[in-house]
């Protein structure tokens, strides 16, 4: 049985997603080149996973690996990443003044620390925004939060730029979730 089916979209207008390859793994979907133009607005990437919180066990482990591209960029508008596992913020990178191509990449291992309506979650990995090659990986650790398992949880990336602007583009290319059971 699948870890999770790809949700609905966010319905934002702004936003456009053209998904090449949907893959199914024993553990989960993979998207890959997803194509998004974001402006401004801090907004959720149309392609999220949802997961079955009622089937999410203590102990389990949730990796999730989301990458993505500059397309396009203005002048020194600054791009911040972020990632969410239901409504809690996971990571954020910092936000970057980037150039056309910069790439960001976040690896986050979630656990699972209780289930139900007053979930537990607790996570670290590493992230990063800015030029290929020599961009620094930071890594994080997120403390222990609640966030109800009990039903639909959406694993998701959102985009927001300082400054609202056509020609700020950016693009999801992988978003791999995996749930390692207890």
């Amino acid at each position: 049985h699948a870890l999770g089916r790809p949700g609905a979209r966010t319905g934002l207008a702004a936003l456009a997603l053209a998904v090449m390859v949907l893959s199914e793994l024993g553990v989960g979907y993979v998207l890959k080149r997803s194509a998004l133009a974001l402006p401004f607005v801090l907004a959720a990437l149309p392609v999220m996973f949802t997961l079955d919180g009622a089937a999410l066990k203590t102990g389990d482990v949730l990796h999730i690996v989301a990458a993505g591209t500059v397309v396009d960029n203005n002048s020194t508008d600054k791009l911040t990443i972020k990632l969410y596992v239901g409504t809690e913020e996971i990571v954020a990178t910092g936000a970057v003044d980037v150039a056309d191509n910069d790439v960001w990449y976040i690896d986050a291992w979630v656990v699972v620390r209780d289930v139900g309506v007053n979930g537990k979650l607790a996570a670290c990995g590493v992230q990063a925004l800015g030029v290929p090659g020599t961009v620094t990986a930071k890594p994080f650790s997120k403390a222990q939060a609640t966030e109800d398992l009990s039903d639909e949880v959406t694993v998701q990336v959102t985009a927001t730029w300082s400054a609202k602007h056509e020609d700020n583009e950016v693009k999801l290319d992988h978003l791999i979730v995996e749930r390692i059971p207890a």
